[in-house]
């Protein structure tokens, strides 16, 4: 038994050491982990912070990085400055990205073959989004005013001090947002509130709020509610409400929309 308890008694002195040594060193790195997080395969950035309750697997991290509480990453590359506050599930693999770019509260980003290019611009996405698989959003685009659209001077002739590539400015996803398999966001493009994005849909420029767009580019199809009923859901800015109070009123979300669950969101502003 005393055998048995010295050793039991090293095993937690060596715990309490290897705590102390790790929580130190990302000190020294400017890394934050909070309470509850579980890393598997990660590399972090020497300026990393993870809330609490996250869960992230084979994912490797550069740059600035903030990943807000209660996330799910897997299988993702992150690089440059990137932010995502609470709830962010980014799911299936094959997940890049890179740049300027900022995420909102419970969006869902699903690979594979999710990418963000923000080298030169910013991404804004919003809260409640969800991007389906083979998404690209890119912010760049080759120049098409020279001799060539190539990267000539890069691979070529080795001068990266030219610029090789044009924006039309950076690009906004709004709340609420569902954007298609297939889909390409190009600079300048800004999706408003609410709005739907069909698969194999090229989007350049704007997407008015609780519109269905589609085609390349994207044009409005339809709309998904009538105005009165559109401007009630944007005053209403659900999506912003707390945790707390989306779960009291849980009801609005379980089917589709009608004048009670209206007259509700109306009388809660």
């Amino acid at each position: 038994m005393k055998f048995l308890i010295q050793k039991i008694s090293r095993k937690i002195a060596f715990l309490l050491f290897y705590i102390f040594k790790t929580r130190s060193n990302l000190r020294k790195f400017n890394i934050f982990l909070d309470k509850n997080v579980i890393l598997r395969d990660v590399n972090l950035s020497d300026k990393t912070y993870i809330g609490s309750n996250s869960v992230l697997r084979d994912v490797n991290l550069s740059g600035i990085v903030y990943i807000g509480s209660n996330s799910i990453v897997e299988q993702a590359n992150i690089s440059g400055s990137f932010s995502a506050k609470e709830g962010l599930k980014i799911f299936t693999g094959g997940t890049n990205i890179y740049g300027n770019v900022e995420v909102g509260r419970f969006t869902s980003l699903n690979g594979p073959n999710f990418d963000i290019e923000a080298g030169n611009g910013k991404v804004s996405i919003g809260s409640f989004c969800s991007v389906a698989r083979n998404v690209s959003i890119q912010v760049e685009n080759h120049r098409t005013d020279r001799i060539t659209s190539h990267f000539i001077c890069q691979n070529l002739f080795n001068i990266k001090q030219i610029k090789e590539t044009y924006s039309k400015g950076d690009i906004v996803i709004e709340n609420d947002v569902w954007i298609g398999t297939q889909c390409v966001i190009l600079s300048g493009a800004h999706i408003s509130t609410g709005a739907v994005i069909a698969a194999n849909s090229v989007v350049v420029g704007l997407i008015p709020p609780y519109a269905i767009a589609g085609g390349s580019p994207a044009k409005v199809i339809k709309f998904r509610f009538s105005e009165d009923e559109i401007k009630a859901l944007l005053e209403s800015k659900w999506w912003e409400w707390s945790e707390d109070k989306l779960k009291e009123n849980k009801f609005l979300f379980f089917d589709k929309l009608d004048i009670l669950k209206l007259a509700s969101i109306t009388l809660d502003r």
